[in-house]
């Protein structure tokens, strides 16, 4: 685990609180992953504490997912994210927002498929907490 993701880790609770900053809980084989909240990593944004959250492997690659989909949703889970790390802790007020938005968006885009004939919203994707 790199450094900053360690210290995310430690800082925000995440093992003992058994969920990441969208309110997953760790799943078999996902790992702790630093997401870049406010610069991408494609633009240049730097891996800082600022810049982060984690996320467990399998909301991260959600996130992404519903990036590619619907950027406003997108927008909306990443100042959620944001204003939990300028908080300083994972606060259940910005989950549930996050939580309101992936309801919508599974409401919107559970019946679509990948242009590779896969499921849009994998099942394990569903595997939250609910507040």
């Amino acid at each position: 685990m790199k450094d900053i993701t360690y210290e995310m880790v430690r800082d925000f609770r995440i093992k003992e609180l058994g969920y990441d900053f969208m309110g997953y809980y760790r799943q078999p084989k996902d790992l702790y992953t630093y997401h870049h909240t406010i610069t991408p990593k494609r633009y240049g944004g730097k891996e800082t504490y600022e810049n982060g959250s984690i996320l467990f492997s399998t909301p991260h690659s959600y996130l992404h997912r519903i990036e590619d989909h619907e950027l406003e949703a997108f927008y909306y889970i990443t100042y959620e994210l944001v204003a939990m790390n300028t908080k300083g802790y994972l606060d259940p007020v910005n989950i549930r927002r996050i939580h309101e938005v992936l309801r919508w968006f599974e409401s919107h885009y559970g019946e679509e498929m990948t242009g590779k004939g896969k499921v849009l919203v994998k099942k394990k994707y569903l595997n939250r907490i609910e507040f």
